[in-house]
Order: structure tokens, then C-alpha cells, then sequence
């Protein structure tokens, strides 16, 4: 599991100040969230945080994507997540938790945590929409992940929800790669099980333990091979 922060140097961020401000500090993961500054521009202007996802984060497979934030009920801001420049999900923060009054802003009455309910007890763990946010995302080293948030204002007084997000955290699902050989097409089959369903494509090597390609004679009869990955980018034969 990698956890970023929203305020963290890693981030890239654009139209996006950091802030701990109305007790946003008592529940945020690092004390600190981020908001959007320019948010009542007649052309709307979004709040954009990008960082890289490095091999010491983990290695390319399928992952789970959890985001804490703050939900107000004065707008409904749309979120996009997107990678290398591709949107692979989007969402919309919509829950319109109860907050202070007349002058609706993020506070713990209204922040989404990245499981369970808040402590609050505003929100509960069922309601809560990270179970995950977003699931089964291919990412490897390298890849450039964004994620971009419009401020909304759904009300005369032009309160505007304005982007709070707090934390991202990022976990690489379990799976288990089967491996075998069709002596007839001599060619090498990968199948892939994992919590999102299954994949199969056609290989033409086997990597070993050590990390290692070993190509599989074409006269090789029939063999199946095993491979669990719990999680952790160990993977165990």
C-alpha cells in the first residue's frame, strides 16, 4: 500500500493551496488537506494534483485507488483520475454532508475517511464510497497519474465546494498467474485471476523467481506452473 498526501512534495499541484484550517487538521492523514484557490472564475478553472508512480511504489500490475476528501453540501465538485493522460475513472463528490451553517465549508463533520465512517458518525462505513474509489487500474513505474477536481456551487448564495481532498492511497491487488504450454501451438498461455476478474493472453516466456525470462522448448509437453501474488510485488510459486 502507498499512501500520498495531497500536500506532500511528491505532488505536483495547480490551483490547489494547502490548508488546515475549521479543524481540517484534526482529521486529515497529515494534518493537512488541499483546496482549490481559483474557484468562482466564470470559466471554471480545476484544481489539478499530479505525481509519478515509481518502482519503489510498486511493480505494473492492477490496483485499488482510495481517496479521502471532504464532501460539502453546498456543490457537487466532478473528480477525474487519469493516466499517462487517459481518464480510467471518475467521480463525483455528491454525498452533501451536514456541515456548519449558513456558510457551508469542509470541516470533520464532513470528511470521507479512506474506509469506514467518519468520526463524526456523519457518514457511516456503508456509505462510505471507498471500497475502493476506484478499482482494478493498471499502473507501472513511470506512469504519470492525474487527478483533477472542479469546484461547484449548487445554491443562490454561491457557496462553492471547492476540491478538499485530503489523501490518495494506492494498493496493488492480489492475484495468481497460471502458466502453461500448448505442445500443439507451441505457444506459452498466461492466465490471470485476480479480485476483479480474469485476464488470458499468450507469452512467449516464463519469468522465474530470480526475475528471469526462460523461454519454454517447443517441444515441451503439456505443463502448468503456479505464481501468487499476495499483494506485495513478491511474487511465490
Amino acid at each position: 500500500m502507498v499512501l500520498i498526501e495531497a500536500e506532500g512534495t511528491r505532488v505536483t499541484r495547480v490551483n490547489y493551496g494547502i490548508t488546515g484550517f475549521n479543524n481540517i487538521n484534526l482529521v486529515a492523514s497529515g494534518g493537512r488537506a488541499v483546496e482549490i484557490t481559483d474557484f468562482d472564475n466564470p470559466v471554471p478553472v480545476p484544481g489539478v494534483l499530479t505525481f509519478q508512480w515509481t518502482a519503489q511504489d510498486g511493480p505494473a500490475g492492477k490496483y485499488d485507488i482510495r481517496i479521502a476528501y471532504f464532501d460539502e453540501e453546498d456543490g457537487e465538485s466532478p473528480l477525474t483520475f487519469s493516466v499517462n493522460g487517459e481518464v480510467v475513472g471518475t467521480y463525483v463528490y455528491n454525498l452533501n454532508l451536514p456541515a456548519n451553517r449558513p456558510r457551508p465549508t469542509a470541516e470533520p463533520r464532513n470528511y470521507v475517511p479512506l474506509r469506514g465512517g467518519n468520526s463524526s458518525g456523519t457518514l457511516s462505513a456503508e456509505a462510505n464510497p471507498n471500497k475502493p474509489l476506484f478499482q482494478n487500474i493498471d499502473l507501472a513505474p513511470g506512469d504519470e497519474i492525474e487527478i483533477s477536481v472542479l469546484a461547484d456551487s449548487n445554491n443562490s448564495d454561491l457557496n462553492f465546494e471547492r476540491g478538499r481532498l485530503d489523501a490518495i492511497e494506492i494498493t496493488r491487488i492480489p492475484s495468481v498467474d497460471l502458466f502453461w504450454h500448448n505442445p500443439v501451438s507451441a505457444k506459452v498461455g498466461l492466465w490471470t485471476l485476480n479480485g476483479q476478474g480474469t485476464s488470458v493472453e499468450t507469452t512467449a516466456f516464463i519469468t522465474d523467481q530470480s526475475g528471469q525470462e526462460v523461454s519454454v522448448p517447443d517441444n515441451t509437453g503439456f505443463e502448468a506452473r503456479g505464481v501468487v501474488d499476495l499483494g506485495d510485488g513478491i511474487k511465490s510459486p
